[in-house]
């Protein structure tokens, strides 16, 4: 696979020079100013326990990790332009299922016009999986999210995953209270032959409408509908339709709540065979409060997921946050994601699972540029399979030393008007 990474590696750094010179020559076309650039650069040590899920004794390993990041950004009245990419790669002595290299490149559009806002994002990445596609938990304030949503928590079988995802939302106000909606997603997901031999291939596509109407200054009701379709190699295609209410409360200047509700009904086939049809109520409630040295988030929803097995899963799952500034040099951040994923009529029985993971991160600045992360995470799965229910879990700390420039890039992220749970 080394090379195979290598080859890779050239491709996308390729495409990474065509992107930020697209890039640099699309802001200036758009009147933006000179780009900020800020390098971000970690090396330290790590140790992993059971890092394959084999539930083999014994199975642990130190190694070594290195992530390099270049985060350029132009940005003026009328909106931003952020390019992002990134490239880490971990290696250990004696544990190969550890091991992982991984590329990826954001792009980022945001407009604002007289009556209304536009964001275009762009994501791609090559992402080896040796050990299990695991959600991560984001302790990073500057850090952005990565939208994943094709976790299947397959272990133990190396392979890479190649990722593509596009998205487009705009806003446009009506009158002074009203507001029109729409978003459209394509993602793109495969997989590298080797050891992949449970992994499928897809293509999900949405494209979702809305209506939103300010009920007083600090409260919205949003009203969504949308459609999806998954296509995936082994044959099976999912077509759903959904739709959701929603009221989003400005609870102070620093607190925020959202609850929203809604029905989808998924229909599985292949070409020779009707697999049947599921009907899920779907949910998502969430807070988010700021103060000056605190950050703190909650997240409960339950939503239907494209995966790699093969179909899509009903998923319900809680999140928690916080990030607090200790003192003028030291960062604490904990958080912790739990959630049940549950077959839909596309799957086969035995793909149902239990994760829970956890994550303490304590950063010290030494100055400016310069600053010591410490970080521990624990996972647990419980799969239930043909064969027998299994349980495994993971233990990983690290301790790495970072270099920021001094060019912070202080843009607007991404910006999503259409928040769907489908």
């Amino acid at each position: 696979m080394n090379s195979d990474f290598r080859k890779s590696a050239r491709q996308n750094a390729f495409v990474g020079a065509l992107a930020v010179g697209a890039t640099a020559m699309f802001a200036a076309e758009t009147g933006m100013a000179a780009a900020v650039v800020q390098p971000d650069l970690q090396v330290g040590a790590s140790y992993v326990d059971n890092g394959g899920f084999t539930g083999e004794d014994d199975v642990s390993s130190a190694g070594a990790e290195v992530r390099a990041k270049l985060d350029i950004g132009w940005v003026n009245e009328r909106g931003s332009v952020t390019l992002v990419p990134m490239v880490r790669a971990t290696r250990y002595s004696d544990d190969a299922l550890s091991e992982r290299e991984e590329q990826r490149l954001t792009f980022n559009w945001l407009r604002n016009f007289q009556t209304g806002a536009s964001n275009t994002q762009f994501d791609f990445s090559r992402q080896d999986l040796f050990s299990s596609e695991l959600r991560d938990i984001t302790l990073d304030p500057d850090e952005v999210p990565i939208d994943d949503t094709t976790d299947t928590g397959i272990v133990d079988q190396d392979t890479t995953r190649t990722r593509f995802q596009f998205r487009q939302d705009f806003a446009k106000g009506i009158g002074l209270r009203d507001e029109v909606l729409f978003a459209a997603q394509y993602r793109d997901i495969s997989y590298d032959e080797t050891g992949a031999t449970t992994r499928v291939d897809f293509t999900d596509a949405l494209l979702g409408a809305g209506w939103r109407r300010a009920l007083s200054e600090r409260t919205d009701v949003v009203l969504m509908a949308g459609v999806e379709r998954y296509d995936g190699d082994n044959g099976v295609t999912v077509d759903s339709v959904g739709a959701e209410l929603g009221f989003d409360f400005a609870v102070s200047e620093t607190a925020a709540l959202f609850v929203q509700a809604g029905y989808q009904n998924s229909e599985s086939e292949t070409e020779t065979q009707d697999l049947g049809s599921d009907s899920q109520f779907i949910f998502s409630i969430g807070a988010e409060k700021s103060t000056e040295v605190t950050r703190y988030a909650i997240d409960l929803g339950r939503n239907v997921r494209p995966t790699g097995q093969g179909g899509v899963t009903t998923e319900t799952g809680l999140s928690l946050f916080m990030d607090r500034q200790l003192s003028e040099r030291l960062r604490f951040g904990a958080g912790v994601a739990a959630f049940q994923q549950e077959r839909s009529a596309s799957l086969s029985p035995g793909n149902d699972r239990d994760y829970v993971t956890g994550k303490l991160q304590l950063s010290w600045q030494l100055s400016r540029q310069w600053s010591v992360e410490a970080q521990v995470r624990h996972v647990q799965q419980d799969f239930e399979s043909s064969s027998g229910d299994l349980s495994e879990d993971r233990n990983r700390a690290s301790l790495t030393l970072r270099w920021r420039g001094l060019n912070e890039v202080r843009v607007p992220r991404g910006r999503r008007f259409l928040r769907t749970g489908y």
